[in-house]
């Protein structure tokens, strides 16, 4: 019979104990960036979510991003990129792509995309969370923390720490943040990808 006694050690239990903070601290974190690139995904191709969060039960199974019902549709290919867009962030950070996403992968199912529209939300899905992805971390750190954020208010965080003060000032009173988030994200993008000038007696090959 195999010997039981190591598992009744006072020493393993207390230590086992000290991980479980740990444990459910990563998967809180790594379900909020689930979670922020869903958000991040969808507030890019035009339609803000009315809310992000988690789910803080003690096993931390699942997340949420709650659509609203004002917010501008989305065609189909362009929702299946929203709904891969989680499981893609996660795999970035090295968790499996399939942990946790089966909910995501029946509302993908139901999407009805033929075998070149599922290819085409992929490639959709991996093109917007390139230019977005600056951005994940710190919505998935301010979900993790404040557990459920309003839409409008996670965007508006996103343009307060992105933006320059004036900027962003503008963009939040003028109501019009999914744009104002888009064309922030695009600019960021354009500066990356300008070629920089050379130095004055630089020889460049």
């Amino acid at each position: 019979m195999r010997d039981r006694s190591p598992w009744h050690d006072p020493t393993l239990r207390r230590q086992a104990r000290e991980l479980v903070p740990v444990v459910h601290g990563w998967r809180r974190r790594w379900v909020a960036a689930h979670e922020a690139g869903h958000f991040l995904v969808a507030a890019y191709l035009g339609h803000l979510p009315a809310s992000i969060g988690i789910d803080v039960g003690t096993l931390m199974r699942s997340g949420l991003v709650r659509t609203g019902t004002r917010a501008r549709p989305l065609s189909p290919t362009a929702w299946g990129a929203v709904i891969l867009a989680g499981g893609l962030a996660q795999r970035r950070l090295g968790v499996p792509e399939t942990l946790g996403t089966e909910e995501d992968r029946e509302q993908f199912a139901a999407l009805g995309l033929t075998a070149s529209g599922a290819r085409r939300a992929c490639r959709l899905a991996e093109h917007v969370l390139d230019r977005v992805w600056p951005d994940l971390e710190p919505l998935a750190e301010a979900v993790a923390e404040h557990t459920v954020l309003a839409g409008e208010t996670a965007l508006a965080y996103l343009l307060a720490v992105r933006a320059p003060a004036e900027e962003a000032l503008r963009a939040i009173s003028g109501g019009d943040l999914v744009g104002s988030y888009a064309a922030l994200v695009d600019a960021r993008c354009e500066r990356e990808q300008r070629p920089r000038a050379a130095k004055p007696g630089v020889i460049s090959d």
